[in-house]
């Protein structure tokens, strides 16, 4: 953005040197450091917004096994730093190329998605409480608004690509190792789940999910043939890390995303195939079967509407009456809006420990 201003460039850096300069007798030398940090990251940022983008992305792969890095700032742990800011420049980049954004064939859902989320924060019980939600929520359409403008050429796309592919090895070769050795499995309802790397199952699954579509395009596009044979093989283990973790929004996800990728392929021949093996599976395997049972039953007219409120891991209905008398109290009423069961609610927590739910520490 700045690289054909460098006379604007350097006056910048002067001015930033000369502001450090004070700072570093003012204040400790450990936050004049991540002020320096950050000032150097923020130039690197409008000099060089490509190659910024996709040091965000490639970091975010690994951000998520990090969990257990102790580095705090200012009661900040590093996930929420690492969205701050993350959050900051995709909104920059968005607002910069704006006019760009006509021509890109997803701005209409990104957009929709973002005006969603801002309706949603207009109908936040406590705003500031649900501000990091808020962030985190609007990071996937803003990160696909400036993904679509700044990696315009096929060749950066295919380097994004690339290095998205290299970085996922490692979360991937992790899960299979724990899968092997049994480390940081953990029993929940009844079944030894797979962590892998990673602190939430849900997390887990859904990152696996991401990257098998993203090998499935490898194994597709690959011309030699153990390059092919490679990208099918890690889609099968991140395939086996997400059925192990026994989630249904990982399976279901990737189900989908498979059926979508076959039907747009017009491989029907293939599309039918995995129909047929796919409920052979279902038919054969009792965990599958117990996993997604509550789900069949909501169709099942046999099953009493008070059993149907039971349904899920959830256990969302009770859940929200029982919260709504709380939410009527402080003049809450028709649509949700973000954080409206949010656990910092004083006069929700009732009916959160109700279900046996920690509502975490008061806010």
């Amino acid at each position: 953005m700045l690289a054909r201003a460098p006379t604007l460039t350097q006056v910048v850096g002067f001015l930033v040197a000369g502001l450090l300069s004070a700072t570093v007798v003012v204040v400790s030398p450990i936050l004049a450091l991540g002020l320096v940090l950050g000032l150097v990251a923020g130039l690197f940022f409008l000099v060089r917004p490509v190659e910024t983008l996709l040091v965000a992305l490639v970091a975010r792969v690994f951000l998520d096994i990090l969990w257990w890095v102790p580095f705090t700032f200012d009661g900040l742990n590093l996930s929420q730093i690492f969205s701050g800011v993350t959050f900051v420049m995709l909104c920059v980049i968005t607002l910069l190329r704006a006019r760009e954004l006509r021509k890109c064939p997803v701005a209409a859902w990104s957009l929709a998605m973002i005006a969603l989320l801002v309706f949603s924060a207009v109908r936040a019980i406590d705003l500031l409480g649900d501000i990091e939600l808020l962030i985190r929520y609007m990071m996937a359409p803003l990160m696909v608004l400036s993904i679509s403008v700044v990696f315009r050429d096929p060749a950066t796309r295919r380097r994004l690509v690339k290095l998205l592919s290299i970085a996922a090895l490692v979360p991937i070769g992790y899960s299979m190792f724990t899968l092997a050795t049994g480390v940081n499995d953990y029993v929940l309802h009844g079944y030894d789940r797979l962590l892998g790397g990673y602190k939430n199952i849900h997390n887990h699954a859904l990152v696996m999910m991401v990257f098998s579509v993203m090998f499935i395009s490898w194994a597709r596009a690959a011309e030699r043939n153990w390059v092919r044979l490679g990208a099918w093989l890690v889609v099968g283990s991140s395939f086996a890390a997400i059925y192990y973790t026994y989630t249904r929004t990982g399976l279901l996800g990737w189900v989908l995303s498979v059926f979508v990728i076959l039907v747009i392929l017009k491989q029907w021949r293939l599309l039918s195939i995995v129909c047929t093996v796919g409920a052979i599976v279902v038919l054969m395997n009792p965990d599958v079967q117990d996993r997604f049972s509550d789900l069949v039953d909501v169709f099942d007219p046999s099953v009493r509407s008070v059993d149907r409120r039971s349904l899920g891991s959830g256990r969302s209905v009770d859940l929200v009456d029982a919260c709504l008398p709380g939410a009527a109290h402080r003049g809450y009423s028709g649509w949700p809006g973000l954080g409206w069961l949010s656990a910092h609610d004083a006069d929700l927590v009732p009916g959160i420990q109700s279900h046996g739910l920690d509502p975490g520490p008061a806010q």
